[in-house]
């Protein structure tokens, strides 16, 4: 793989061991796999260099450390990821991240991210927020296409 920036948004997450063999060639240090979201808080799923998981709430602009996992399948074992992850499984899209670009405002999707059938392609969508109603503005069906795209910032850590 080119880089490791999206690889994750790109595979199937149900073959939670595969992310172990990812390359990392990646500029940055982590990424945002997704974000499980249960009322007001936020639960970012973040993928590190060292092929680490950790995990960091997020509530009214305060970012918590919450934990480090060696797999997905960890995470997926835990509360109170197990029970939303649960919950994504019926979703056909799932929230990734949020943020400015600029002035405007976007919100990062992955569709079909845990369809087991796969039946359906896994691909990103990116939609543009203003005064309360978002509109689609770009789909990537290739990891190399979201990497070139004015959007992969979003998901980088720091």
């Amino acid at each position: 793989m080119k880089n490791f920036l999206t690889s994750m948004l790109f595979i199937s997450l149900l073959n939670f061991s595969f992310a172990q063999e990812l390359e990392t060639s990646s500029p940055v240090d982590e990424i945002v796999l997704f974000t499980l979201v249960e009322g007001d808080l936020r639960y970012e799923i973040r993928l590190f260099q060292n092929k680490n998981i950790k995990t960091y709430e997020i509530k009214n602009g305060e970012i918590t450390y919450l934990g480090k996992f060696m797999n997905l399948m960890e995470v997926e074992r835990s509360e109170p990821y197990k029970t939303l992850l649960t919950n994504e499984r019926n979703a056909t899209k799932t929230f990734v991240t949020d943020g400015y670009l600029g002035n405007d405002f976007y919100e990062i999707y992955i569709h079909n991210l845990f369809n087991t059938k796969k039946e359906k392609p896994i691909f990103v969508e990116v939609l543009k927020v203003e005064d309360k109603k978002s509109e689609v503005v770009s789909k990537y069906e290739k990891e190399s296409d979201f990497n070139e795209s004015p959007f992969a910032p979003l998901l980088r850590r720091d």
